[in-house]
C-alpha cells in the first residue's frame, strides 16, 4: 500500500482495510486532508480495478483513519491499497 499527499507525512502506520474475500487488484483513494492533518473527505478515483463495493466501500473508511501533519489550506492526494491473494 501506499500514499501520496504533496508537503504532509503520515503520522502513523497507514490504516489498513478490513477484508474478507478473495479479490486481486488496486484501489485508488482520494483524499482530502485539512490544515490540521484530518482526512476531511474520500473518493474512489482512476486507477481502480477492484469492482467489489464492500471492498471499495472499505477501503474509502480506512482512508479517512489516518492523520497526516499539519500544514496551510487543503491537500488533495491519494491513498492506493494494493489486495494479493495468498
Amino acid at each position: 500500500h501506499s500514499w501520496s499527499l504533496n508537503g504532509r507525512n503520515l503520522l502513523s502506520k497507514l490504516a489498513q482495510p478490513s477484508y474478507q474475500g478473495n479479490e486481486e487488484g488496486r484501489i485508488v483513494v482520494e483524499i482530502r486532508v485539512d490544515a490540521s492533518g484530518n482526512v476531511v473527505s474520500a473518493a474512489i478515483a482512476k486507477g481502480t480495478t477492484i469492482t467489489n463495493e464492500t471492498l471499495r466501500n472499505a477501503a474509502v473508511t480506512a482512508a479517512k483513519k489516518n492523520k497526516f501533519s499539519t500544514g496551510s489550506g487543503v491537500a488533495i492526494g491519494t491513498i492506493t491499497y494494493n489486495f494479493r491473494l495468498n
